[in-house]
Formats: C-alpha cells, structure tokens, sequence
C-alpha cells in the first residue's frame, strides 16, 4: 500500500485490508468525493463486510450514511461495473461533463440500455474498446443528446 498514490483508490485497500486482518463489522467511509462511491461499488462484491459510505456535515444537518452495499444489491453486478468508465466518460475530475447534460439524464439511459452497459464494463475491466463496444457507445452519446442514429 506505501506506493499506492492515488487517494481515491487507496481508500479501497484499507477497506480491504481491514477485512484481511480479521476485522469484522460494517466498514465506513467518510468522505464526499463522488469518485469513491463509484470506486466503492465497482467492488463491493469482493467485500464480506457491508459498506457505507458517511457524507455530509453534522453542522448543517447534512450528514448522512449510504448503505453502498445495498445500491450494489440493487443495481447489480453489471451495472455496478461499468460505473467507473461511465463515470469518467460523463464527467469526473479529469474530465469535463457533458454540456449541460450532467449525470442524472445519462445514468437513466444507462440505466436502460444493457449493451452500453456492456461496452462500459468492457473498458473498466479491459481497457479496451472493441468496434462493437465504440459503436454501442457512439449510439448511446446520440441518445444522451436526444439524436437517434
């Protein structure tokens, strides 16, 4: 874990550390960063220990506790594994979003549209991009901006 650099990611493995020294209970993540969730429930499935997220500020009444171990549950395996290249792809801290489109509006296409779901998963997890994934992908950026092709 000492060269590990990214924050984000690192927190990941201290979770995962705590469960592998024996440690057992639900795990909480303090933290706000949208990137973590999406990190958190990319791996979810490989946690015995339930996950939650804390986000929020005790000062403004805000704060609140996520259960990301349930939207894992809820969203599924699939889904949850093309979020990290669908959360890059519509934004995140080294890319801009799309104009005026935000994530709401594409994560409901996502929601319905299972070969984008694919195509997604198939960058997280391989890195790649196969013909097919990048015409799924070029359909689904018409359907974002309501263009149909």
């Amino acid at each position: 874990m000492a060269g590990h650099e990214e924050a984000d990611t690192k927190i990941c493995l201290h979770a995962k550390f705590i469960e592998s020294i024996g440690l057992r209970g639900d795990i909480v993540i303090r933290a706000s960063d949208t990137d973590i969730a999406v990190i958190m429930l990319y791996h979810c499935n490989k946690f015995a220990s339930k996950l939650w997220m804390d986000v929020g500020i005790s000062a403004k009444n805000s704060r609140r506790y996520i259960c990301l171990s349930s939207i894992h549950q809820i969203l599924g395996l699939q889904l949850c594994s093309s979020l990290p290249a669908f959360h890059a792809f519509t934004g995140c801290d080294y890319t801009s979003s799309f104009v005026r489109k935000g994530k709401v509006q594409p994560f409901a296409k996502l929601l319905k549209n299972i070969e984008a779901q694919k195509a997604f998963n198939e960058i997280t997890c391989e890195g790649l991009l196969s013909g097919d994934a990048q015409t799924t992908l070029q359909k689904f950026t018409a359907q974002v901006y309501g263009k149909l092709i």
